[in-house]
């Protein structure tokens, strides 16, 4: 025996080591998970021993047979192209089901997956706010998306909503926004978005940096929207309708940045949620607060309870309020009117007050959902807070919707308010109908009422498609004294 192996091939080479072993190792990264293939059935020709020991009958040298080859029969040398081809087979064939990772949530798989690429932990995962998903993330922990959309809208309108009260029809651009959001360190982050109006200009919509310095408490400074009541909290690409309530009308910038800057805290909890924020509305300066409370919190039952209070400072105005009646189009078309509920005060800056409270529920109960609100606001009139002079507006809604495909609502628990319905078939999409009654009123002026029935379709929180249609009755009649009218809405929506 010690001659024998006296007389083997040295086996230090790399190639003899590479034919007695023959494996080709092929490493697929799927996410921290590396897994190794190797080829144990390649058949390898081993050099012969040296000697006169031959196969029996032959004159052909006797070969040792290596012990990963099955056969000693039939023996081939695996070439370069061979094992190229192998290689790539083996790279791009699915992962066996014995080698795949735990699945994991979307949310977490996606930031577990930029985490291992820049090398550092992976966040907590949160809800999105936005649909883009983050596009880039550097090796420092930059990263930063992208966001848009685009409503395109189509209104008809008579009676009451027009001046001449004939039928009349608009088509417009209702939104078109593109924004986007970077955050370079996990307490800070900064967001931004241009909006093109239908005159197809653009103008600064929202842009603001934001500090969480603790879990569930953000600071935000810039130009920000207050938050005000459920509806005005919900994304314009996510309410019921294809406008909000017309109960807004009654205080129209009470939701709004109006081109100024703001400085907001919102705060959450496992039930709760709570804002508060001072502005700066190039003009007057306005105080905002809202508080949410959800004594009901369960899967496919949920209650929703809260308050809002504004006030502004340094604001005065003559105090005209008016209303579209729910049909936005009247302010697209020449022959469009709204209605006056309050009349302008004969001198200008005759009110120097204004302050409005507002209460907002909602019901869930699987594919049905109750939804209300109730504003009032208060309009003090100069030298006399809350006196005669006073003008005091208030108005409600109820809506009552329900999920034909049976995807309930989504709902933001850190902003308390509602989002998609999340389309449970990708191929149909989300179908929900709902009914909306909105009654308005002015102490020293008219009263109005809109009725609005609508049928909504979502398509995978991408495409959205909207058609309502609206019986109005004013006690501000048009030009031939007409107080009612029938109007309506259409809007194909497009978000990114």
């Amino acid at each position: 025996m010690a001659a024998a192996k006296a007389t083997l091939p040295p086996t230090t080479d790399a190639g003899t080591a590479d034919r007695r072993r023959a494996a080709v190792h092929a490493r697929t990264a799927t996410g921290r998970q590396v897994r190794t293939v190797y080829l144990r059935h390649a058949r390898v020709l081993c050099p012969p021993r040296a000697g006169p020991a031959t196969e029996a009958g032959t004159s052909e040298p006797k070969r040792r047979r290596h012990p990963m080859t099955p056969s000693a029969s039939v023996r081939s040398i695996p070439t370069p192209r061979s094992l190229a081809l192998a290689t790539l087979l083996l790279a791009f064939a699915p992962t066996p089901l014995w080698a795949q990772p735990t699945p994991k949530a979307p949310g977490v798989q996606r930031t577990a997956q930029a985490a291992t690429a820049t090398n550092t932990p992976a966040p907590p995962p949160r809800q999105r706010a936005a649909r883009a998903e983050p596009a880039a993330a550097a090796g420092n922990g930059l990263r930063w998306r992208y966001n848009g959309r685009v409503q395109a809208d189509h209104a008809r309108f008579d009676g009451v909503y027009g001046r001449d009260g004939g039928a009349h029809s608009a088509t417009y651009l209702r939104r078109g926004t593109l924004g986007g959001s970077v955050q370079w360190h996990p307490q800070w982050r900064a967001a931004g978005a241009i909006e093109m109006d239908s005159e197809g200009k653009l103008a600064l919509d929202s842009l603001a940096v934001a500090w969480s310095p603790r879990d569930r408490l953000t600071l935000r400074a810039g130009r920000i929207d207050p938050d005000f009541g459920l509806e005005h909290s919900t994304s314009s690409s996510w309410t019921w309708g294809v406008e909000r309530s017309a109960i807004w009308d009654l205080a129209p910038d009470l939701a709004d940045a109006g081109k100024g800057a703001g400085l907001r805290v919102d705060a959450h909890g496992g039930d709760w949620q709570a804002s508060a924020g001072v502005y700066d509305k190039r003009g007057h300066g306005a105080a905002v607060a809202r508080a949410v409370w959800r004594p009901l919190d369960s899967p496919g039952r949920r209650l929703h309870l809260g308050a809002s209070v504004a006030g502004s400072f340094g604001w005065q105005d003559d105090g005209r309020i008016r209303t579209r009646l729910g049909v936005r189009g009247v302010t697209e078309d020449p022959l469009g009117r709204r209605s006056t509920l309050g009349a302008a005060a004969p001198t200008p800056g005759a009110y120097d007050g204004d302050s409005s409270v507002g209460v907002e529920a909602l019901w869930q109960q699987g594919p049905f959902t109750v939804q209300a609100e109730a504003l009032q606001r208060r309009l003090a009139a100069k030298g006399d807070a809350g006196g005669p002079g006073s003008r005091t507006a208030q108005g409600a809604y109820l809506l009552l919707a329900w999920a034909i495909t049976g995807e309930p609502r989504r709902y933001d628990d850190e902003r308390a308010r509602l989002r998609s319905a999340g389309p449970a078939n990708t191929r149909w999409g989300a179908w929900e109908v709902f009914y909306r009654v909105d009654g308005l009123d002015v102490s020293d002026g008219a009263s109005a009422t809109v009725h609005t029935a609508g049928l909504g379709w979502t398509a995978e929180d991408t495409w959205r498609a909207m058609l309502n249609v609206h019986s109005a009755r004013s006690g501000d009649a048009n030009v031939p004294g007409q107080h009612t009218g029938m109007g309506l809405s259409a809007r194909l929506q497009a978000v990114f």
